[in-house]
């Protein structure tokens, strides 16, 4: 059985940016911190390991540990990182922990409890109304950057919970825990909201000077170079294999300056949840591949609606690298999800295959091809871009991997 504190904890492999954080974590005044950086460095485990120490000083509280979606959020946290983290610390302890019989790990509920009555809450933000009413004591944003500073604000109101923490006798009358939000991201443009937040301590958008940010945000760059004990050699011969752009990010993990060539600019996307059902048209838009292997290119896939006023809404980025009969049944998929109007594929595009597919797949999907035929790049992209910029689009939520290709479009290079 799972002792109620475990007697020893291991933290022998902890470098020196680890032990900052954990410094961050344990200080008062310190509400906000943010780990960025590129891959491999530890950031998100020594993270993990400070809300664990939280958890132990206050009996019974509560610490929630959230990624953009339930999904992404079982697989790199409740499934990953959180028992890597445990077995680090207490080699054998998360084990027992699961093997109890007081059902202290919830897989369904994506829980986990502690023997002293504090708790972890893993959670998605693809569905916000399961957060409110939530009170916790400490909440982590794991790859912090997928989602917008909205969400962020509406997350920081969760932060009431009042536990008292363990005092000199070992009883739970010390002060109250308090409150804390931590951050883990790899850093992208300047011009995003954690740049502006944690670095240049301003309110996004506004750019006002957000009250003592001096005192209560701390951010750390931390690297897989800041790791390297804990690292095979292997993976500093890959980043040598890397693009400057790919070292940038993986290896470096900077924060870089937008791209005056970029067509769009990250603070022009528009953030906006809407019911799809008060959309007066919606499609499913397809871009395929021109090939079907392991070195072909992703079949870019998104979900958009019109409103009754003109504007557009992305609902949904599903691009994925498939065979066709596969993203044919991903795109059905969507079109059914969200009761779409129309499938549209270019048609310059093998119409006559994808008509046969179609036909043999979902012969009555409601599907339109759209002629790009003599239209570079930079024609078909420029009036979107626009509409961007007169806030005529906006995405339901952040699309990391959509965006970082929106704002990385190079006029220069067309």
């Amino acid at each position: 059985m799972a002792s109620i504190v475990p007697s020893q904890i291991n933290t022998s492999t902890f470098q020196p940016k680890h032990l900052q954080l954990f410094q961050w974590i344990a200080d008062p005044s310190v509400r906000n911190i943010l780990a960025a950086g590129g891959v491999r460095s530890g950031k998100t485990i020594a993270e993990i390991t400070g809300m664990f120490f939280r958890a132990l000083r206050a009996p019974g509280s509560t610490h929630g540990f959230f990624h953009q979606s339930r999904v992404s959020c079982k697989r790199n946290l409740f499934d990953e990182s959180f028992p890597e983290t445990l077995d680090i610390l207490m080699p054998g302890w998360y084990a027992d922990l699961k093997a109890a019989p007081e059902n202290y790990i919830n897989q369904s509920d994506l829980t986990v409890r502690l023997p002293n009555g504090s708790k972890f809450l893993f959670m998605g933000l693809d569905d916000p109304d399961k957060v409110r009413g939530l009170k916790f004591s400490t909440i982590m944003l794991n790859e912090a950057n997928f989602v917008d500073y909205k969400t962020v604000m509406t997350l920081r109101g969760r932060l009431s919970e009042s536990i008292p923490t363990l005092g000199p006798t070992g009883k739970a009358d010390g002060p109250p825990l308090e409150t804390k939000m931590l951050f883990d991201l790899n850093p992208t443009f300047k011009s995003s909201w954690d740049y502006q937040v944690f670095v240049e301590g301003v309110v996004p958008g506004e750019r006002k000077p957000i009250p003592r940010h001096d005192q209560t945000y701390r951010y750390l760059t931390i690297n897989a170079i800041d790791n390297k004990a804990n690292l095979p050699a292997s993976l500093f011969e890959d980043f040598e294999s890397m693009t400057e752009e790919q070292r940038r990010r993986d290896e470096h993990g900077m924060w870089t300056e937008d791209n005056p060539h970029a067509l769009f600019n990250l603070s022009a996307i528009g953030r906006k949840q809407i019911n799809p059902a008060t959309l007066s048209e919606i499609v499913v838009a397809i871009d395929p591949a021109g090939t079907a292997n392991k070195n072909s290119d992703h079949t870019g896939m998104i979900v958009a609606g019109r409103d009754s006023d003109g504007n557009m809404h992305v609902l949904e980025d599903a691009t994925l690298k498939a065979k066709p009969d596969d993203w044919i049944k991903e795109a059905l998929r969507l079109q059914a999800k969200y009761d779409a109007n129309w499938i549209l594929t270019e048609k310059d595009y093998g119409r006559d295959i994808l008509e046969s597919l179609l036909f043999r797949v979902a012969p009555s999907a409601p599907h339109k091809f759209v002629d790009a035929h003599g239209r570079g790049k930079r024609l078909r992209a420029e009036p979107i871009a626009v509409l961007y910029e007169r806030g005529r689009v906006s995405h339901s939520r952040v699309f990391p991997e959509l965006e970082q290709q929106m704002i990385e479009f190079d006029l220069a290079k067309l």
